[in-house]
């Protein structure tokens, strides 16, 4: 009996010191896995910026107008008040013909927007896009790709929208109007990026009017070069 008990307590000390091995998962399906990836996307919507994925392209002159025309100032922008000529128009009472289009990409409280900015001056002009060109700089979140953004002057502003001007005085200093205003956006179509890491290259057209004392506005169409 003796031994009986002895052998039945080493068995009873072999299994509980025994451990099985873990099971072993269960392949992820495809579906899973897909989803997997678009909340990882989603993710990353709010903190990654709009960067081209297409081949670095040369950059693309700016179509000029002959003459600044500013158009019938308005509060609720449309697409047919949008002129069939590059981007002219008028600032503080001062005309302005845009030379040169750029579009960047940056991330405001989180959200990727699009930046893209009008100057006076030329590319290769000693000051272009410094303190003393005139520009116009437009941001938006949506649309990324092809489509439109239209905001009536009244009307809460769409997640990142935002848009001002800056004007050189005569003693040079710079003096910026964020003003209220109205714009009516349209991409027509993406190209690749100028830079790399830059943002992708836009073709377009816009109407955007300001709620300042001398109803400063511009409109027209625009080749912009992708820039970091």
């Amino acid at each position: 009996m003796r031994r009986a008990g002895c052998l039945l307590a080493l068995w009873l000390l072999t299994a509980c010191g025994r451990q099985e091995p873990p099971p072993t998962p269960a392949p992820a399906s495809a579906e899973a896995a897909q989803a997997a990836d678009e909340a990882a996307r989603l993710q990353a919507v709010g903190t990654t910026r709009y960067i081209s994925s297409a081949p670095l392209e040369k950059p693309v002159a700016q179509p000029v107008a002959a003459a600044a025309q500013a158009p019938p100032w308005t509060a609720e922008p449309t697409a047919a008040a949008v002129p069939e000529q590059p981007v002219s128009g008028r600032l503080r009472g001062r005309d302005f013909i845009c030379r040169r289009a750029t579009v960047s990409s940056v991330v405001e409280a989180g959200l990727p927007v699009y930046r893209l900015r009008l100057s006076n001056r030329a590319a290769g002009s000693p000051s272009a896009f410094e303190l003393d060109d005139d520009a116009v700089t437009i941001e938006w979140h949506q649309p990324s790709a092809a489509g439109e953004l239209v905001r009536a002057l009244t009307a809460p502003r769409p997640a990142g929208n935002d848009a001002w001007f800056v004007i050189e005085q005569a003693d040079g200093a710079p003096l910026t109007c964020s003003a209220e205003f109205a714009l009516y956006l349209r991409i027509d179509a993406q190209r690749g990026s100028t830079q790399t890491a830059g943002a992708p290259g836009l073709r377009g057209r816009l109407l955007l009017c300001f709620d300042d004392a001398e109803k400063s506005c511009l409109a027209g169409t625009f080749t912009a070069d992708g820039c970091r």
